[in-house]
């Protein structure tokens, strides 16, 4: 499993920082563009964010477009709309450092259905495969307290669609303590993401079957506290390397991660 993530937030500053990034435009028709892209992403991590805005309106990454030099020597820079765009690889000494792509943000709303936005956001791939894993560090700063806090947003696609979900996105505070409803959600997310192999989810659907009885609650309850923490040491175990964002997207949504690694390792699809 290739893993393109952010290692640490050291990485995510220089990156976030720096005027101009070594890369290369992969566009749509086939074509690329190798020079020096200046950066889309410098005022991303301390932007004050709308308690109850959008989730496209928590991150300042929907540029329409991209500019770029073939040198750094160049006065001039090319412009190129994200529509045309398929994906951004970043490179530092001929080493993959991030992948962008640009996708529409959606989630998957109280009937089930799938919400989609018109507005593109270049997403931070962190885990390639069929179904892809994006994720966001969001650092925020209160002027009031001069209080920086971190969270975590993440993002699934499956395969070539041009939008990526976000797990869970239609829960409160309340209900994402509560394993049952997170069971349940989560089965009817990656059913829309795995609709071509049901038989990867029998367990999780025994599962969710079995809690509707209330004396296996209790037990449950206890048993899933204890097996997300077994899988986030064994993916630690296994991953030493992997970056705090994948690292918390194993530990928070431990049921998405090892769904979605089981069908990436599948042939299923």
């Amino acid at each position: 499993m290739k893993n393109f993530l952010f290692i640490a937030i050291l990485l995510i500053s220089c990156i976030a920082n720096a005027k101009y990034l070594e890369g290369s435009i992969f566009l749509n028709d086939g074509d690329v563009k190798i020079g020096y892209i200046k950066s889309f992403q410098e005022y991303n991590f301390l932007k004050k964010i709308k308690p109850f805005g959008s989730v496209v309106d928590k991150f300042n990454m929907d540029d329409k477009s991209i500019k770029y030099k073939r040198s750094l020597d160049d006065e001039d820079f090319i412009t190129i709309a994200t529509d045309d765009i398929l994906k951004i690889v970043l490179v530092e000494n001929n080493q993959t450092l991030m992948i962008y792509k640009p996708l529409r943000a959606g989630g998957v709303n109280k009937e089930g259905e799938l919400e989609i936005s018109d507005t593109k956001i270049w997403m931070p791939l962190v885990m390639e495969g069929d179904i892809e894993i994006y994720g966001f560090q969001l650092t925020t700063h209160n002027r009031r307290t001069r209080e920086i806090s971190i969270s975590y947003y993440y993002f699934l696609q499956f395969k070539d669609e041009d939008y990526a979900i976000m797990p869970l996105s239609e829960l409160g505070i309340f209900q994402l303590m509560d394993s049952e409803v997170v069971v349940k959600t989560a089965l009817n997310e990656l059913k829309l993401l795995m609709f071509d192999c049901p038989k990867l989810l029998e367990p999780l659907e025994a599962i969710s079957a079995k809690i509707e009885d209330k004396a296996e609650r209790k037990a449950f309850r206890k048993a899933f506290k204890k097996t997300r923490k077994e899988n986030l040491q064994k993916f630690r175990d296994a991953n030493p390397n992997a970056g705090r964002i994948l690292t918390n997207f194993v530990g928070v949504y431990n049921i998405y991660y090892e769904a979605i690694a089981a069908y990436n390792q599948s042939g299923c699809n």
